[in-house]
């Protein structure tokens, strides 16, 4: 993760629509591509702390972006 808040992959941003891809980095980071690592291991959007990535179906492959959750519910938020 890059100190402003975006991961890079090859040269592409991790970017959270309706799904979490790797898109082309926007100019100044665009708001959905700027992510805050919490100590419990919760990625999520830093303009929308209720909004965790989580490995879809709770065990991958896919991402996608669900309201945070803790405990054993929000086990497939850690990271």
């Amino acid at each position: 993760m890059d100190p402003d808040g975006t991961v890079k992959n090859s040269g592409l941003c991790l970017t959270a629509l309706s799904t979490v891809e790797l898109s082309a980095c926007s100019a100044g980071s665009a708001e959905i591509q700027k992510f805050t690592l919490e100590k419990n291991g919760n990625l999520h959007l830093t303009a929308h702390k209720d909004s965790c990535l989580a490995l879809q179906g709770g065990d991958g492959p896919g991402l996608t972006v669900a309201k945070c959750k803790s405990g054993a519910t929000g086990k497939n938020e850690e990271f």
